[in-house]
């Protein structure tokens, strides 16, 4: 299941964010540790990024300048995920 779902710009604004499980809060942040650890080092070819106990996939559309993530237990990574950064090709 995922745990959240943003869009961010690559200069840092969140245009949009859903957390699908409100009653906990993500420990450690992972999309800090992507942006920080990935996006920042220019690692774009990582399409995916683990901080236990969470794993982000996600995706870059450079065209609009986008970035689209989703967060998920890495014990439960759900079959769809992949399915919904390819929809980022049809904005």
């Amino acid at each position: 299941m995922i745990d959240l779902f943003i869009i961010f710009t690559k200069t840092g604004l969140v245009l949009f964010t859903h957390q699908l499980s409100p009653t906990t809060s993500l420990k450690n942040d992972p999309v800090d540790g992507l942006i920080r650890d990935v996006i920042l080092e220019g690692r774009s070819n990582d399409k995916a990024y683990v901080q236990d106990p969470y794993a982000v996939k996600w995706t870059l559309a450079n065209e609009l300048g986008l970035v689209f993530a989703a967060v998920y237990h890495k014990i439960l990574a759900p079959l769809y995920v992949d399915e919904l950064h390819v929809m980022q090709h049809f904005l």
